[in-house]
């Protein structure tokens, strides 16, 4: 076959296998241009993982101020503590004189000033400024220095702790127990002074405050499912407290859940987080030592029942604080989203 011949075979037998048309050139696709097939397969979306994690933007924030009213008294004397005329605690709340649990003796470096930012800042267990701590559970209105007693169980010394300066804070607070706190709802601070024979410093009744100058539940929330058995959470990721100190892990050593039934706005909580275990439907909590992260059915509620999981409905937060520190808030809380 010649070279004509040769051609002309090959130009029939690609006309036949291609139908006789000319090839086209295809663009590929605009990918700036919308894609509108459909995708919906009817599969379920898949739901928020059972393992929360939480970092520094999921905190709340929080800011307050402490008052407590000067009493001056007699120097190195056994003083007498009377608070049978108050009828309201510091943060306003009608009560009688006799409901309070125990009354606390704390020596701090620094003045007044410092005290109350201190205590404010939940810095107390943290610092030197703490020089010494006394206590005593009570029933009544009326106690002496001298029967308080430290960790070691040795009685407060007036004649050789109470004593005229200018550098040291003697605070004289009224207490709720929760768990292991001593949570501060009333105090005095007393003034020792050469000029003083005054044996009794008494509470005057309304005189010590404490306000909120901010709060805001302004974090991000950390979203799950309710349709999860387990749950964890981790909180390393977590460095700083609301009160913008590191979160010392040593310190920050219980979690709890809180649970609101009726799906509250969390900006409606405030007066709720200074006793969240009896304003919450629901509490749970774990001791966490030096951990970060928890399988969460460890929590239990007063009763002795590990938490069950989260379910759709009402409000849910998660926080992490110290239980035997002198602060009046959590160092961390996050609302939780369950789908």
């Amino acid at each position: 076959m010649n070279r004509m011949a040769w051609a002309m075979a090959a130009s029939m037998v690609w006309m036949a296998c291609s139908g006789g048309t000319e090839p086209t050139n295809i663009d590929p696709p605009d990918p700036t241009e919308t894609d509108t097939t459909d995708t919906d397969t009817g599969t379920p979306p898949v739901p928020a993982s059972p393992d929360l994690v939480f970092s520094n933007l999921n905190n709340y924030s929080f800011r307050g101020t402490w008052t407590f009213p000067s009493v001056t008294v007699r120097p190195q004397f056994d003083t007498i503590l009377d608070w049978g005329d108050l009828t309201a605690d510091a943060y306003g709340n009608k009560r009688l004189a006799s409901s309070y649990d125990r009354v606390v003796l704390l020596q701090a470096s620094g003045d007044i000033d410092d005290f109350t930012d201190t205590l404010r800042d939940d810095l107390l267990n943290n610092t030197t400024a703490l020089l010494g701590a006394w206590q005593q559970d009570v029933g009544g209105t009326v106690t002496r220095l001298n029967q308080l007693l430290d960790a070691s169980k040795q009685p407060f010394e007036s004649e050789n702790f109470l004593l005229v300066s200018g550098s040291i804070t003697y605070f004289v607070g009224l207490c709720d127990v929760v768990g292991e706190s001593c949570d501060i709802r009333a105090g005095i601070v007393l003034v020792p002074d050469d000029k003083s024979n005054e044996s009794r410093a008494e509470f005057p009744d309304g005189s010590s405050s404490f306000v909120v100058d901010q709060i805001a539940f302004d974090g991000e929330p950390v979203v799950t499912s309710g349709v999860h058995d387990l749950y964890t959470a981790d909180w390393r990721p977590v460095t700083t407290n609301v009160h913008g100190e590191d979160m010392d892990r040593f310190t920050a050593n219980e979690l709890f859940i809180a649970h609101w039934a009726d799906g509250r706005d969390p900006a409606t909580l405030t007066p709720d987080i200074f006793d969240l275990a009896a304003n919450a439907d629901g509490y749970w909590t774990a001791d966490v030592l030096q951990d970060r992260e928890l399988r969460l059915e460890f929590a239990r509620d007063a009763d002795g029942a590990n938490f069950g999981g989260f379910t759709s409905g009402g409000t849910w937060m998660l926080g992490v604080g110290c239980d035997n520190c002198w602060g009046n808030v959590p160092w961390f809380l996050s609302v939780i989203e369950v789908e």
